[in-house]
């Protein structure tokens, strides 16, 4: 590996643990906490998460934009679900998929358009377990 991805990957991790910390502070978030044991969020207050993740994840969005464009704009928002270390429940909860079954196709579907696109270090770097939050 290059110096360069190594300096780029390091700046990553970087942004991607700022960007996790900053979304943890979020009223959305502190509310995703206080009402997990709920089936799942109203939809206002999912559009509510949706907004707060595009404006808080900009970076790792733009990243993911970029180097896999088939990704969905649900896709996309999984993907920082994951990154902010929520467990597959509550990412259940918050995208109204509760099954463990679902999280998982939908993992599989994401890594696998990123293999098409050649991004399998950035899927690793999302889906690697993180201490974050």
């Amino acid at each position: 590996m290059s110096v360069i991805i190594m300096k780029f990957n390091d700046w990553l991790k970087d942004v991607l643990r700022l960007e996790c910390l900053l979304f943890s502070k979020t009223d959305i978030y502190r509310l995703i906490e206080q009402r997990q044991n709920e089936k799942c969020l109203k939809y206002d207050e999912r559009k509510e998460l949706y907004m707060e993740i595009h404006s808080v994840f900009q970076r790792l969005i733009n990243i993911l934009e970029e180097s896999c464009p088939n990704l969905t704009k649900e896709d996309l928002i999984f993907c920082c679900l994951v990154k902010s270390g929520l467990g597959k429940s509550i990412i259940g909860y918050c995208t109204g998929s509760v099954s463990s079954q679902a999280f998982n196709q939908r993992k599989y579907r994401i890594k696998k358009k990123m293999k098409e696109m050649k991004c399998e270090e950035l899927f690793e770097l999302l889906y690697q377990s993180n201490d974050f939050v």
